[in-house]
């Protein structure tokens, strides 16, 4: 049973960077946290591209899609299908199946009608449902006093954002250095490759975070290939795979003199990840009925409403915000009366004015 568990989480995990954000149980909403900026890179060719893709992607009204992701991890096999819908404001429904764990099914449902989001959950035996009532969420979310990254977050955690989230999580952690033009099912597209690079959250075999230099594990996809429509901008096929240690690098950490720590340790017996994510039977802009949205639970299911919860964790993260800015307005304020003019004090010796420039030989007196 935890060998299952643990296979199902993975692939939620994946599916997280995926077209669907599920709201496996909405958490207090807090801000990002406040970082030094990093050095901006001027985008490659790829990353420019990809920026438009973007952009196309979210401009979409109604999208319908198959979905079929492959997944290999650490031993384990197994696929997750379904269908994406976008409706008209706030209507999305993403429906996943869990296959290829022997006897172990598992089926995932998020859906919002415009009103109501909905989450469902079957694991094994276990059934969990739970509801948000999307109106005084979005109502806090509209203040003035809301940061949009802020907003834009808790809209994509809820399940809002589509295929853009995934290419918008894709170009944050992927350094994409490669494009190349190529023809799928008769569809002009574009296949853009890359490696991770950022690698936030991202913890090692010995549970310690993963530095910059350290070679990732086998297990952790790190090696990216994206194939988009070169005239629709949509994400065809997402494979993500991990890269097979080798046993002449040297995995150890780093001393604060950049020299390595301790003995080498053996390259790990695991074999390198595959996710492959796919749509199919794509279709844009096109009608898409709202009953498709429509859902209601048996009526003596015991239901989780996780509104007021969501909405006391947003505004505590607006009033942190606010703290916070004032906090920085007071140091700037503190911080610029340092360089005001001092103001002479009772007894200071008032400054001599430079003397008169002697005149020149000649010159009138």
């Amino acid at each position: 049973m935890p060998t299952i568990r643990t296979a199902l989480t993975f692939a939620l995990v994946a599916m997280a960077s995926s077209i669907f954000a599920f709201a496996q149980a909405p958490a207090p909403a807090q801000l990002p946290a406040t970082t030094v900026p990093a050095v901006i890179e001027p985008p490659t060719e790829a990353e420019t591209f990809l920026d438009a893709a973007i952009a196309k992607v979210k401009a979409l009204k109604t999208v319908t899609a198959d979905i079929l992701q492959k997944v290999i991890m650490l031993g384990q096999n197994f696929e997750l299908a379904g269908q994406y819908m976008k409706g008209g404001d706030y209507q999305v429904s993403m429906k996943l199946t869990l296959s290829g764990l022997g006897d172990a099914k598992g089926t995932m449902l998020s859906v919002c009608d415009g009103k109501t989001l909905w989450n469902y959950e079957q694991i094994l035996k276990s059934q969990s449902y739970r509801k948000l009532e999307i109106a005084p969420i979005l109502q806090k979310l509209s203040a003035s006093d809301v940061d949009p990254t802020f907003r834009e977050k808790v809209l994509t955690t809820l399940g809002f954002s589509g295929p853009d989230a995934l290419l918008v999580g894709l170009r944050k952690s992927v350094k994409f250095d490669s494009k190349e033009s190529a023809t799928v099912d008769g569809r002009p597209v574009w296949i853009l490759g890359g490696t991770w690079r950022d690698r936030d959250g991202l913890i090692g075999p010995n549970n310690q975070p993963l530095g910059p230099t350290v070679s990732l594990p086998p297990y952790i996809p790190s090696i990216v290939r994206l194939t988009i429509g070169q005239d629709d901008g949509w994400p065809y096929e997402v494979i993500m795979e991990g890269k097979a240690r080798s046993v002449l690098e040297d995995n150890r950490r780093t001393g604060p003199d950049g020299r390595p720590i301790g003995k080498q340790a053996a390259a790990p017996n695991v074999a390198p990840s595959r996710i492959v994510i796919t749509y199919s039977n794509v279709k844009l802009n096109v009608e898409v009925k709202p009953e498709s949205f429509a859902f209601q639970p048996p009526q003596d299911a015991p239901v989780q409403d996780q509104t007021q919860d969501l909405v006391t964790g947003i505004d505590g993260a607006i009033q942190m915000e606010l703290n916070r800015k004032k906090q920085q307005a007071a140091a700037d304020s503190q911080q610029g009366l340092g360089n005001t003019i001092p103001l002479p004090k009772p007894g200071d010796v008032p400054p001599s004015l430079p003397a008169a420039p002697t005149p020149l030989p000649g010159a009138p007196k």
